[in-house]
């Protein structure tokens, strides 16, 4: 039985973790550090180096075809707070979004992937949160894992799953009008992302 197979590429790493499919124990872990960057910018610009470390590690490991999950840098996520109309149900406001996308609603990219969730209701409009993220940026990971004979299932964004992880372990106040501050610190920079009422309403980042 193949292992869930968590990454997170980091400047000059790769950190692993592997977890058994069914009891979600903890198998193997790791941090592979590089001696040359594979991120500039925050984005990957060493591709090769990248591939054939994580090909190896699938190799040593047996992990070919198993299912992995990749945690998405925070920097290019976009969360915003958007008003559509009151009579739209959950698949016309998908769509409604993807009209309105870069025209209506501002994003500082093309081809945006996105997922949104209701904040409110009332007769005239639905308020949510909606949350983007470079769509040829989650292309460039999904060939990378496929690269390595990786099946890709999940892309997440690092904040978010933190604060899932949080809640989890009891973490965090769920008292009305609290909000939750996740930090999450790398050796040169942090992230800082705000949530209320399990939803985030902004993200920032900041570099040593």
């Amino acid at each position: 039985m193949k292992p869930l197979v968590y990454l997170q590429i980091l400047d000059s790493s790769l950190r692993y973790l592997a977890v058994h499919p069914r009891n979600h124990g903890i198998l193997d872990r790791e941090e592979l550090v590089f001696d040359l960057e594979i991120l500039s910018d925050r984005q990957i610009t060493n591709v090769a180096l990248l591939q054939s470390r994580l090909d190896a590690l699938v190799r040593e490991k047996k992990w070919r075809q198993a299912k992995a999950y990749v945690l998405l840098i925070n920097d290019f996520v976009v969360i915003k707070e958007e008003s559509v109309p009151a009579q739209l149900n959950e698949d016309e406001v998908r769509d409604y979004l993807r009209l309105q996308m870069n025209d209506a609603i501002r994003i500082p990219f093309e081809n945006p992937v996105f997922d949104y969730d209701l904040l409110e209701r009332d007769e005239e409009e639905q308020k949510l949160v909606l949350v983007a993220y470079p769509g040829d940026s989650i292309e460039d990971y999904k060939k990378i894992l496929q690269g390595a004979r990786l099946r890709p299932e999940v892309a997440d964004v690092a904040s978010l799953s933190l604060y899932r992880l949080a809640g989890r372990q009891g973490l965090i106040s769920s008292e009305a009008g609290e909000h939750n501050l996740i930090l999450q610190l790398e050796p040169y920079s942090m992230n800082m992302t705000m949530f209320h009422r399990d939803q985030p309403t902004f993200s920032r980042d900041s570099y040593s």
